[in-house]
């Protein structure tokens, strides 16, 4: 049994609660331009209303950061809208222009249209001129829509660290995270405070603090990614809690192309 796993099984979400609440702690002490980065789901809110908690007697400035992939739902950008002005949070909003201005319904666009930074990745991966096709679910979409308009966003603003909502019971056999993590290229450090929350934590937390989410669950949706990669079941969240398993992981697995972007120190 893995150490996450035991975790998972064996704490209470009290003390989960308080873990992730010193792993913020720690974190804001360490740094002083974090963001944290914001889906519309579930456990974004988690981590968000986990860290606003540790500011009932100071102001909360610290900025959301949405990676706009072209892919939300209207319900998603309504919600968005709606947290920003009822908790008065500001939601930065980031895009791979390039990508997403050539980019066809069906997911096609020719690599000739793009610009010499875009053409120069691309061949870098081995791909030459001519017309491409990604999915949302693959690898290669989620760096180009989602990686590189983060990295873009820790330059543009200056970040030096990122509060994900990523949790050990999402994560694939693959990949191993920690509460804290330094990249390079540019330097900048990943902060994971709800690693150990299993599904189930995430929505008891919701119902024991009411926090709001995202309609969408409410008709149904398990996991809220974009149109064409979310996972929906027919129970709602708050009837069926935990009968329909979590998806797990929401990249496809190729590991050439992920190997590869990582030499090229898009990690």
């Amino acid at each position: 049994m893995s150490a996450s796993k035991m975790i998972n099984d064996e704490l209470l979400l009290n003390t989960k609660t308080q873990i992730g609440k010193l792993v913020v702690s720690d974190s804001l002490s360490r740094f002083t331009r974090p963001v944290i980065l914001w889906s519309g789901g579930k456990s974004s809110m988690v981590v968000l209303h986990l860290i606003k908690s540790l500011f009932e007697k100071s102001p909360f400035q610290i900025p959301l950061l949405m990676l706009d992939d072209g892919q939300h739902f209207q319900e998603t950008l309504d919600f968005a809208n709606d947290v920003s002005r009822r908790m008065n949070i500001t939601i930065l909003r980031q895009k791979n222009e390039d990508i997403l201005a050539h980019l066809g319904k069906s997911g096609l666009f020719n690599v000739s249209d793009l610009n010499n930074e875009s053409k120069a990745l691309l061949k870098s991966l081995g791909y030459q001129d001519g017309q491409m096709q990604v999915s949302p679910d693959s690898e290669l979409f989620n760096y180009l829509l989602k990686v590189l308009p983060l990295q873009e966003s820790i330059r543009k603003y200056r970040f030096d660290s990122v509060f994900f909502g990523d949790r050990w019971a999402r994560s694939k056999p693959s990949e191993f995270y920690v509460f804290l993590h330094t990249n390079d290229r540019p330097h900048w450090s990943e902060i994971r405070p709800i690693l150990p929350f299993s599904d189930d934590d995430i929505w008891n937390y919701i119902h024991q603090y009411d926090v709001p989410v995202n309609p969408l669950y409410d008709r149904g949706y398990k996991t809220i990614d974009g149109k064409f990669n979310s996972e929906f079941s027919s129970e709602a969240h708050n009837n069926q809690k935990g009968s329909v398993p979590e998806r797990i992981g929401s990249i496809a697995d190729e590991e050439a192309i992920r190997q590869k972007l990582k030499d090229l120190g898009y990690e």
